[in-house]
């Protein structure tokens, strides 16, 4: 019969605990990385992190935090188009960058989507006004460069990121005023390639006329 020290059962049990750490971890990482890279959807639990990535079915878009050696430890989570070369077509926090380092979009099981990292207060993209079913709930990045947020079970658009442009403007999205709600879809410049913060140039669908012009 084979007999173990005091010593030899710390070291064992040392041993086990450390690999079932090293274990959950991998295996974790791996799973969330994983999903993010081979999926266009989110569902509630599920979080982007600075290391992975959305893209549409067809990969004509993705979505992830830009990573911009100019910018030091600050990071956007941006929509790129796809293809020969990629460009910036949206980008969710350009008022408030995010660390780099700690940087991540989730979507809860309260449904609320937002943006987290070490650095300011969580930036919401949307919160349900009433309780749901979150289990119907999924944010898929579609084939236009739209990402949306969708009941699907009562087959209704919560949120979109098509609603709140930046300075492009593509096909299916919207300039003018939707009279329902009174909100206003205009496109705002960025005050450089590297510093996404909105610049002095507005252009919106008045009324009468088109209409390009300095910000006030």
């Amino acid at each position: 019969m084979v007999h173990c020290s005091e010593k030899g059962k710390t070291q064992l049990f040392l041993l086990f605990t450390y690999t079932s750490l090293w274990w959950w971890w991998c295996t974790g990482t791996s799973i969330n990385v994983r999903a993010a890279e081979n999926t266009d959807s989110m569902k509630p639990g599920d979080k982007l992190n600075a290391i992975s990535k959305l893209c549409s079915k067809q990969h004509s878009y993705c979505m992830s935090f830009d990573h911009d050696p100019d910018r030091e430890n600050l990071t956007y989570l941006s929509i790129f188009g796809e293809g020969r070369d990629t460009w910036l077509v949206w980008i969710a926090n350009r008022n408030q960058p995010a660390d780099k380092n700690s940087a991540v979009l989730s979507l809860d099981y309260s449904g609320v989507l937002k943006i987290e990292s070490k650095i300011g207060e969580p930036i919401i993209l949307y919160s349900s006004p009433q309780p749901f079913n979150n289990s119907t709930i999924v944010a898929t990045l579609l084939d236009t460069g739209n990402f949306v947020l969708k009941d699907i079970q009562k087959n209704i658009v919560l949120w979109q990121s098509f609603d709140h442009p930046t300075d492009s403007l593509l096909p299916r999205m919207k300039l003018g005023v939707n009279h329902k709600t009174g909100q206003n879809w205009s496109l705002l410049s960025r005050i450089s390639d590297t510093i996404h913060a909105p610049g002095p140039f507005r252009l919106e669908l008045g009324t009468q006329h088109k209409r390009i012009g300095h910000q006030a």
